[in-house]
């Protein structure tokens, strides 16, 4: 094989080349010959595009084994080449022959196709950047300076004083072109760690035509959120523009901060050029009369090779062009819920996928005053990465930074009048999704996942995003339908007990589950939502539910969903629960509750052997005594039991949330650490007693006081963080004296019995019936006793006393009960008989006591 190679990427017809061959052909016989410029091609690295000359007297057929470069014969016999991107990291090769019709002649040669050896990112629009040639500001942290703002670096960022010196707002920022002239609209980017601290809230933006005379273009609220933010400086822009300056009123977390502002002119000379080859200004349809003949002679090669693509019949466009939607920006959101992490913050899958130094064509059409920008992440299941882009109208042209799939940023505060945008991802490869809101069924989700390369794959429902390893998903999941329903029932399950749907709080925007990177990983929940160990994914499925951790689904998603006035120090692990159980009594189908069943003997969770026992026999136990967020959770859970799952006041829970997100809460930030004397986080506690009572109009006084909640207390609790939990007598004395004068009716004597199988007779104010003989239904053997329900109607639990009356023991209804998950009811309590116990009562509702059992 000689040296000789052609190069396409430089010039796509060699008409040096032709010229000869063409001679070369003109001195040869009426035998079939096909005459070739060279023996091999090089293409680039990326999904490249070349047209070959070939000279021939003869028609003839193209053959190429290699399924990453696709080679057809043009009209005027010329050959069209379209390659795959190349991720090999090293050269690949294919061999291509053309034989004569009639088999009498064969010619050959390679396609040699390099490898990627881009570094870096870059990203352009058809929109010009403009030069920002100084800037100043008027406070700054150390390192942290005004420069970082526009060195087209967004991890590194500009940011306010903090620490020792205080951000005094306002803070100013003053931005002077390189050279005076026409500005259309600013790009405002927010810092890209995940860390809100200094997002920009109410702004002032002035603009200079000359250096004296600064002009008011608005006042805005970028509303803090945590993505790009566009504002348009008229339509039609201003002119001879020489400084921008911003004055910022206030940030995330009292500082500002910025990691790009950029300013761009629009150019819609591209558009324009589309617009001689495609009918639409997403070049998915050409306009009549395109031909081959026309293709060939396209200079562009990136319009050329999508021309050729469109004319080849087999464009498919189901995940390359969509139309997107806005949502509510997270930050926005977690402050209106006050919930502890954020929801989404990668709303919008296309279904795209790309690879790191990958150059794509990205076509936008209908962004109107609202940012909109591009994410590509990888969520593993080894490596996570992400970067993000600014979109414009037009075309788009973006070297990504990291392999991954592709996401479209669109946030903003007016995300219900915000249009949506339809997005051409030309030419990109399409790795799919799995859209229950459009109707997919498990056909569309076999399609989608059996034909695809990706790392990973969404799945979208109502409520939640799904990403999974794409293997994971082949080997383990083979309903996705039943998948994503039992993860939006989990959530709307949440939802429901946190009042969002009662007060129209639900704005479309989902919780994520995401994989942990390595198997051995733990659940657990961030901002990206809820992380899933790989080894927890096995057979997810309806086909063998027993596979799926509902109470870990609910654990984790609740923890994203907690809410502050629901949560202070100690409840990190507790008030998720609550949303869990609630979850687990809605969603999963065999009747099992973790917080009665599990451990199913005399230790298991019921806070009535950790909470109220001691606190009955002892009364200066206290709500974190035990230190046990089984024990601690029993207080909360009662309260559900007894307005929801006994229907007395069905809409409480969903109250009690709402008034927390609107009322002004106690901070819990005054005094942090060990040496702290004081914190909120005990007038937190007292505040959840007082809006139970008030929001139900009912005296829970005595229920608290038996949970310990309303008890003095003086405790550093480390929860995650180490913070002094201190109620003094004053504050519960102040607190019942309020309740008192409030005559509400106080609620039944019994409630502290109460679990999720004995509400009936709360519901029906039923009472065990006299006349049951002693011992009716009791069975003593090996040093236990078992009594069945059957034999005591309405019965909430039993009390043993000592023979001096002294109580010695309390039984929570169904302790000791072992049975089978599937319709679980317990039929018995069975508990150890304790030397000391001379008599056994059973208790109803109300508080009374019917003599059980008596030895």
């Amino acid at each position: 094989m000689n040296k000789h190679k052609i190069f396409a990427t430089a010039a796509a017809v060699l008409l040096s080349l032709t010229a000869s061959a063409q001679t070369k052909l003109n001195n040869t016989t009426n035998a079939a010959k096909i005459m070739l410029p060279g023996d091999t091609i090089t293409l680039g690295y990326n999904n490249d595009f070349a047209v070959v000359p070939i000279n021939a007297t003869c028609d003839y057929t193209v053959n190429s084994p290699e399924t990453w470069v696709k080679v057809q014969k043009d009209a005027n016999g010329n050959l069209a080449m379209f390659s795959e991107f190349n991720v090999s990291g090293v050269d690949r090769y294919a061999t291509v022959t053309l034989t004569s019709i009639d088999s009498s002649y064969t010619a050959q040669f390679v396609i040699d196709q390099q490898p990627n050896t881009m570094e870096g990112a870059a990203s352009r629009s058809t929109d010009r950047k403009i030069n920002i040639g100084s800037a100043t500001d008027n406070q700054h942290m150390d390192g942290y300076g005004i420069e970082n703002s526009y060195d087209s670096n967004p991890n590194t960022f500009y940011h306010s004083p903090w620490g020792g010196t205080s951000t005094k707002f306002p803070v100013v920022l003053t931005y002077r072109l390189s050279i005076p002239g026409h500005v259309d609209y600013a790009v405002y980017t927010p810092r890209q760690d995940g860390n809100s601290n200094g997002n920009w809230g109410n702004v002032t933006i002035e603009y200079q035509l000359s250096d004296s005379t600064w002009v008011t273009l608005g006042n805005y609220n970028f509303g803090q959120v945590g993505t790009d933010t566009k504002v348009k400086f008229g339509d039609e822009g201003i002119d001879n523009i020489c400084a921008v300056r911003y004055t910022i009123s206030d940030g995330g977390a009292g500082f500002a901060s910025c990691a790009e502002m950029a300013f761009y002119q629009r150019d819609n000379s591209t558009t324009e050029y589309l617009r001689q080859f495609f009918a639409d200004d997403l070049c998915t349809t050409l306009k009549p009369g395109i031909n081959k003949e026309t293709a060939v002679k396209i200079k562009d090669q990136f319009v050329k090779r999508l021309v050729y693509t469109l004319l080849d019949g087999n464009y498919s466009t189901k995940f390359r062009v969509g139309e997107f939607r806005a949502y509510k920006p997270v930050s926005s959101l977690q402050q209106e819920l006050k919930t502890s992490h954020s929801y989404c913050n990668h709303e919008n899958p296309t279904g795209i996928f790309v690879e790191k130094g990958e150059r794509i064509a990205v076509i936008v059409e209908g962004i109107t005053d609202y940012a909109v920008g591009m994410k590509v992440r990888n969520f593993g299941p080894t490596v996570f990465a992400e970067s993000n882009y600014t979109l414009s109208n037009g075309v788009n042209i973006i070297t990504v930074n990291n392999r991954g799939n592709i996401y479209v940023n669109y946030y903003t505060n007016d995300y219900a009048k915000a249009p949506k945008v339809k997005i051409h991802f030309a030419m990109c490869t399409e790795h799919g999704y799995f859209d229950l809101t459009k109707g997919m069924t498990n056909e569309d989700y076999n399609a989608i996942i059996n034909n695809t390369n990706g790392d990973c794959t969404d799945l979208l429902g109502y409520h939640c995003q799904i990403n999974f390893p794409t293997q994971t998903l082949k080997q383990n999941c083979k309903d996705a339908v039943w998948l994503v329903n039992t993860y939006d029932s989990i959530v709307s399950s949440e939802f429901t007990m946190m009042g969002l749907y009662k007060y129209n709080r639900v704005y479309g925007n989902h919780q994520t589950v995401i994989c942990v990177a390595k198997s051995a990983g733990l659940y657990h929940a961030s901002n990206d939502g809820m992380c899933v160990p790989v080894n927890a994914l096995s057979q997810p499925s309806s086909s063998n539910p027993d596979y799926f951790d509902y109470w870990g689904a609910g654990h984790e998603l609740g923890h994203n969903n907690q809410t502050d006035g629901v949560i202070w120090i100690g409840l990190t692990e507790v008030t998720n629960n609550l949303l869990a159980a609630f979850a687990q009594d809605r969603t999963q189908e065999s009747g099992f509750h973790r917080m009665e069943n599990e451990g199913n003997g005399d230790k298991a969770y019921g806070f009535v052997n950790n909470i109220i026992k001691p606190n009955m026999i002892n009364p200066n136990s206290t709500f974190h005594q035990s230190h046990n967020v089984w024990s601690t959770m029993m207080a909360f859970w009662g309260i559900h039991c007894y307005t929801y799952g006994a229907g007395v006041d069905s809409t409480a829970y969903p109250r009690i949330f709402e008034r927390m997100r609107t009322m002004d809460l106690p901070s819990k930030n005054n005094g942090i650490g060990q040496n702290a004397d004081y914190t909120a986080d005990g007038e937190q506690q007292l505040n959840f007693v007082k809006q139970v009572c008030d929001i139900t109009k009912t005296d829970y006084t005595e229920y608290f006081r038996l949970c310990g909640m309303m008890m003095p207390h003086n405790e550093i609790i480390g929860d995650y963080a180490n913070r002094r939990l201190q109620i003094t007598q004053a504050m519960v004395d102040e607190l019942q004296s309020y309740i008192d004068s409030k005559h509400y009716p106080k609620a039944p004597a019994g409630l502290y019995l109460i679990n999720i199988y004995n509400t009936k007779p709360f519901r029906e104010k039923l009472t065990v019936p006299e006349g049951i003989a002693v011992g009716t239904g009791c069975s003593v053997a090996s040093g236990k006793i078992t009594i069945k329900h059957s034999a005591w109607p309405n019965v909430i639990g039993f009390k043993a006393y000592d023979a001096n009356g002294k109580l010695v023991e309390i039984y929570s209804y169904g302790i000791g009960y072992v049975g089978s998950n599937k319709n679980y009811r317990p039929s018995y309590t069975s508990v150890t008989l304790g030397s000391n116990v001379a008599y056994i009562n059973a208790v109803s509702y109300d508080g009374s006591e019917t003599l059980c059992y008596k030895k």
